[in-house]
């Protein structure tokens, strides 16, 4: 803002305006920076206002307009309005309750992160995108419904809630972006509906209580740290639309007891599965033709793998301090490719005439 514009134009009620035409005005602050702390307790914005004889539409909050109201605990967004700018909210730390009218279209980014006392909040129809860090930091929202107009959730929207355990994902959701998810502590089971194709960067990383994840078949490519550090999933089902498992996509789960690749994966990247403590047993399909540095690193608990085929390239390391790996089953005729790959693991290298998973039992 330029240092000779003011902030807002005019004041009524309390409430802070600023003139966007001759006949619609947004909500303001006092200073524009989102640090005058101008508000507190329940404020009811008006769909229209007058001051000076004229009459005006609200049809906007502005960026930052009550961002760092400590002492805002409530607010009524009336239906004339339909754009929230980012931050709007931000750091509104004693807000408990705010409802959005279907009339809003568009909310710009952190329009309620760091909202602490936010306990739920309903989405209206109308939102067709959910910004990034739209609600980063709230902590004590327990439950969103997301509706079924949203095509996209953005990067962070959701990231350190740590009291959420439930969120319902739409069918009209084609992207969930980076960090969407991460770090909810309380979210104990997630279904990713089909309409998404890619899953971001550490969309659901650090989800400490997800026991569960359904991964459709959709999805085509399981992106970096996707599900790291998702310490108490035991299960996962990787369908067969998924052709790469990207670098740290479960790396540090440590519950987790079982993974099926499926034979439409060409691609096991760095650290993919490091970490996986509990991990017993892993069968590396015939369509796989790069299994990346680390990927299986520090699997402490796993025992043997399987190879159906010949594999393209595979990271030295590939297996490092698998402190219990004592079979690793090749096909007939490969040992030497694999002994020139797996150099510090070639003495458990065992070359099979039959399919692994069957000669495992004899």
């Amino acid at each position: 803002m330029n240092e000779n514009e003011k902030a807002y134009d005019f004041m009524v009620d309390g409430i802070y305006y600023k003139c966007i035409s001759n006949t619609s005005v947004a909500v303001a602050n006092e200073t524009g920076d989102g640090e005058a702390n101008s508000y507190s307790g329940n404020v009811v914005i008006p769909s229209e206002v007058s001051y000076e004889g004229a009459n005006y539409k609200v049809t906007s909050i502005n960026s930052r307009a009550f961002a760092g109201c400590t002492a805002l605990t409530q607010v009524t967004i009336p239906d004339s309005v339909t754009f929230i700018g980012f931050g709007a909210f931000w750091d509104c730390t004693a807000l408990t309750q705010v409802n959005i009218p279907n009339s809003v279209t568009e909310t710009g980014w952190r329009v309620f992160s760091g909202c602490t006392a936010l306990t739920q909040v309903a989405i209206p129809a109308s939102v067709t995108k959910i910004d990034s860090r739209a609600f980063a930091g709230c902590t004590a929202l327990t439950q969103v419904t997301i509706p079924g107009s949203v095509t996209e959730i953005g990067d962070a929207a959701f990231k350190d809630c740590t009291g959420l355990t439930q969120v319902t994902i739409p069918d009209s959701v084609t992207k969930i972006g980076e960090d969407a998810f991460m770090g909810c502590k309380g979210l104990t089971q997630v279904a990713i509906p089909d309409s998404v194709t890619k899953t971001g960067w550490c969309a659901f990383a650090h989800c400490t209580a997800l026991t569960q994840v359904t991964i459709p078949d959709s999805v085509t490519e399981i992106e970096g740290t996707a599900f790291g550090g998702c310490t108490a999933l035991t299960q996962v089902t990787i369908p067969d639309s998924v052709t790469e498992i990207d670098g740290r996509a479960f790396a540090g789960c440590t519950a987790l007891t079982q993974v099926t690749i499926p034979a439409s994966v060409t691609s096991i990247y760095i650290s993919a599965f490091a970490g996986c403590t509990a991990l017993t047993q892993v069968t590396i399909p015939d369509s796989v033709t790069e299994i990346g540095s680390k990927a299986f690193a520090w699997c402490t608990a796993l025992t043997q793998v399987n190879f159906s085929d010949i594999v393209a390239e595979i990271g030295y390391d590939a297996f490092e301090n698998c402190r219990s790996l004592q079979r690793i089953n090749i096909p007939a005729g490969t040992y030497d490719k694999f002994a020139d790959m797996l150099p510090n693991d070639h003495d458990k290298l065992h070359e099979l005439t039959a399919a692994p998973d069957t000669a495992a039992q004899e």
